[in-house]
Formats: C-alpha cells, structure tokens, sequence
C-alpha cells in the first residue's frame, strides 16, 4: 500500500490535475489544449509501464491497473470535450468571416446573434467542465479505491 501511496499515486494524479488547467485557457490556443492533453495521455502510458515493470503478472485488475484506466477514461473525456469546443469555436469564427463579407444588414446581425450565441455555449461548457471534471475524477477514484476494493466507506466512517 506505501508503494502506491507515495510513488504511484502522485504522478498520476500530478498529471492529471495539470490537464485539468486546460480549462482555464482561453479556446483560441487550441494547440496548447491538445498538446497538453496529448502530453499527458503519454505520459500515463510511460507511468504505466514503468511502474507496471517490476510487480508481477496478476489474472485480475491490481487497484493500479484501475487507476491508469480511470486516467485514460478522464483523459479522453476531456478530449473530446476539447473537440467539441474547438469546433464550436470554429464555427463562431466562420459566421464572423461571413459577417464581415455580407453587405446586408439583417444579414450581419444575424450571424452576429448566432456567433454570441456559439461564444455563449462555448463559455458554459468551460465553467462547467472546470469543476465537473475534477469533482467526477475524484469520485471515481474514492469509488475504485474503495468499492472495487470490497471496502464500504460506511463501514470506515460508522465502525
């Protein structure tokens, strides 16, 4: 358990907690959001294996195997919602384009609307993908630390 505890454990976490940070930047550094994720992705894969190397062969998922797997789920989660801001933002950014181009009035203060709109969606999904990220991720592992374990936290807090 003191294996896990202090040399497994904090790198995994360390990594991603820094992807949560993503969320902070703003959606036009769209290379420095996927980069970031990508970064991490590999880095999980090289923590896995190195860590991985020296324990041996299991027929069963170890708690360690579990929590690489909770972080490849929250990395790919997070992926994907990096894509779809991108390609709302990228559509926000071609009603700007086709605003500029039009002549017509009404024309241009509907795309406007639309790209307020687009913009608005996009500052959601961030406010809350700040905190529900994390709050999920750190759920997730209280669960597979415990219930997948055969642990009831019940038991802990009662008994």
């Amino acid at each position: 358990p003191s294996f896990f505890l202090f040399k497994v454990l904090p790198p995994i976490l360390l990594v991603i907690m820094s992807t949560f940070l993503i969320f902070f930047l703003a959606v036009e550094y769209v290379d420095a959001r996927f980069s970031t994720i990508i970064g991490a992705l590999l880095t999980e894969v090289f923590l896995q294996l190195a860590f991985s190397d020296p324990l041996p062969n299991v027929g069963i998922m170890t708690i360690l195997d579990q929590m690489f797997n909770l972080a490849y789920l929250t990395l790919f989660l997070i992926l994907v919602e990096c894509i779809i801001v991108t390609a709302k933002e990228d559509k926000a950014v071609e009603c700007e384009e086709e605003m500029k181009e039009t002549e017509d009035e009404e024309e241009k203060e509907r795309l406007e609307e639309e790209a307020e709109k687009i913009r608005a969606e996009i500052d959601v999904y961030e406010r809350y993908s700040r905190w529900a990220f994390p709050t999920c991720y750190v759920a997730a592992c209280v669960f597979v630390a415990f219930y997948m374990r055969g642990w009831d936290l019940l038991d802990i807090f009662f008994y």
